[in-house]
């Protein structure tokens, strides 16, 4: 997380920093039992959400009162057939009428006027199973992995004033084969959800070594550092 000091810094929480901004909320939210019956086009700025439930994020939406959470073992929760999730299974599974469900989550915000010149990125610390975000109209990506952070870079996608963000979740992937473990299976967008702010060129990602002696008192400390440049400057100063 970037901190515009050291002070700031030192708090560790990232809601200490002016370069953080949580979307957990209330978001708007429409569920469907299978992909065909989702709201193709609610991303786009001229749909009209107003009469759509609402939903804290982060949660799963089983919890809030929609679909039926699953518990499993070694089987599958729906029909085994590789890649595909929506194979028609026996009668007795609970997903035989809802083979996969979707849930569309849409929710508005404004960026800090202090962020204008820095690139703007959105993190979701788990989103069960897979997802299509979009902001203002626009498709921005896709991820896969429910225990696994999702990050996209959505500086191109933003204006001044209210921004639109919408997210598509569907309940089952062909990831989902590779997460057939002991558990219970819920769905949604329930980890936080958050934006952050950072220069144009900035460290991304860095490892630190540190080898000590063999009487473990002195070390020698190591960081490998990566850069990235979303600018159009071929160097950093």
């Amino acid at each position: 997380m970037p901190y515009s000091d050291i002070s700031s810094a030192k708090k560790v929480l990232p809601q200490e920093s002016p370069r953080f901004m949580s979307l957990n909320g209330t978001w708007k939210f429409k569920w469907v039992g299978k992909p065909e019956e989702r709201p193709v086009e609610f991303f786009k700025a001229d749909y009209d959400v107003t009469a759509w439930d609402e939903i804290t994020v982060p949660s799963n939406w089983q919890l809030q009162g929609y679909g039926t959470p699953i518990y499993t073992n070694v089987p599958n929760p729906f029909q085994s057939d590789p890649p595909r999730v929506t194979s028609t299974p026996p009668e007795n599974f609970t997903n035989y009428k809802n083979r996969n469900p979707v849930g569309s989550y849409r929710r508005d915000f404004v960026l800090p006027n202090e962020w204008s010149d820095r690139e703007v990125f959105i993190h979701f610390d788990g989103v069960d199973s897979a997802f299509y975000i979009w902001v203002n109209g626009q498709k921005v990506g896709y991820s896969q992995e429910s225990r696994t952070p999702a990050e996209f870079n959505i500086t191109k996608y933003l204006k001044k004033g209210k921004n639109i963000l919408a997210a598509e979740v569907y309940r089952w992937c062909d990831g989902s084969y590779m997460e057939d473990q002991d558990f219970w299976r819920l769905s949604g967008i329930y980890r936080d959800v958050y934006l952050f702010a950072t220069p144009s060129i900035h460290i991304r990602d860095f490892f630190v070594k540190t080898d000590l002696d063999e009487n473990c008192k002195d070390a020698i400390l190591t960081i490998d550092a990566e850069l990235i440049n979303y600018s159009e400057s071929k160097s950093a100063k």
